[in-house]
């Protein structure tokens, strides 16, 4: 979750609401879905892609 926070950079309140079900792993990265919130009036998906010295996606997939 540490490597997770590093590369989503969100609020705090965005991190506790996330569940497992709104990630999925692309080629080369993660796609976050988000519903709406303060500051977006619609659904996004973010596209969290990989660092060599992070390696987000294999921590987040074992």
């Amino acid at each position: 979750m540490l490597a997770f926070g590093c590369r989503f950079l969100g609020r705090s309140v965005e991190d506790a609401n996330l569940e497992i079900e709104d990630l999925t792993s692309i080629n080369g990265g993660l796609l976050v879905w988000l519903p709406e919130d303060k500051t977006h009036d619609e659904e996004q998906n973010l596209v969290l892609l990989d660092r060599p010295d992070i390696q987000l996606v294999p921590r987040l997939t074992r």
